[in-house]
């Protein structure tokens, strides 16, 4: 008679406070032989705050919006406690990481909630990204492009057959070309135009260097013939290996 298996199952959330919505995601994840064995989306909620709007307007979340996001965070922290969550993270990205009165809200909103929010760079928010394609087969087999276009910003990361060999996180969102838009006089279009530019032609760079890494190293090295005479000055050349992260 076979062994009998033992599931265990647990679940866990997490909060993005974007430039644009609020959103709370729980899942459940079965356990067995300390291995994830199921995993299933058990709620979703999204709420608009809109929160870039005011801060690219300002550089600052107002007081009401402050207001509403702990409000809005008291409500995530009741759902997860009926749902049984048992561990969660709470992050912030664009809107939040540009408000000069960052960490005065996010207090105000950890005494009203309980949910300290964690602000996180650019590099990580692609990574936590990325994250989502670690089981898909097909993202070792083709060269990917990954844009993730969010309201404050947007990321964008390159993938060579499996391996992430670049990415880039650009202060560009739906939101914020939204507001630039709308107030934006000419020296300012210009400005962010040259910016543009100046990033694009540095993405451009990295991707041309990583390229011809990787031809470098799948290149075989050069050898001298056994006994080939050393001429003046000149050094006799050895097999050698480089490597270079895809």
């Amino acid at each position: 008679m076979g062994e009998s298996k033992s599931f265990n199952s647990k679940r866990y959330a997490a909060i993005d406070v974007g430039s644009n919505a609020v959103r709370l995601l729980v899942k459940e994840l079965v356990w067995s032989a300390g291995k994830v064995a199921h995993e299933e989306v058990v709620a979703y909620y999204r709420v608009p705050l809109r929160l870039g709007a005011k801060v690219f307007n300002s550089g600052q979340v107002s007081e009401a919006a402050t207001e509403d996001l702990a409000r809005v965070m008291q409500a995530f922290k009741l759902l997860m406690d009926v749902q049984g969550v048992v561990r969660f993270r709470s992050c912030a990205t664009s809107a939040l990481r540009t408000a000069e009165n960052r960490d005065r809200v996010i207090q105000q909103v950890a005494e009203a909630s309980g949910i300290e929010i964690e602000l996180i760079p650019g590099k990580e928010e692609a990574d936590l990204i990325l994250s989502n394609f670690a089981n898909n087969r097909w993202s070792e087999e083709s060269n990917l492009l990954c844009i993730d276009v969010g309201g404050g910003s947007t990321e964008l990361s390159v993938f060579k057959h499996g391996v992430c060999t670049a990415r880039k996180s650009f202060k560009l969102g739906a939101v914020r070309i939204l507001k630039e838009a709308v107030d934006a006089d000419d020296e300012g279009r210009e400005h962010r135009r040259r910016n543009a530019e100046r990033e694009n032609h540095r993405f451009a760079e990295k991707m041309a260097k990583d390229e011809e890494a990787a031809r470098t190293a799948a290149e075989p090295a050069q050898m001298e013939p056994e006994g080939a005479p050393e001429s003046p000055g000149q050094a006799v050349t050895h097999p050698f290996c480089c490597s270079s992260p895809l």
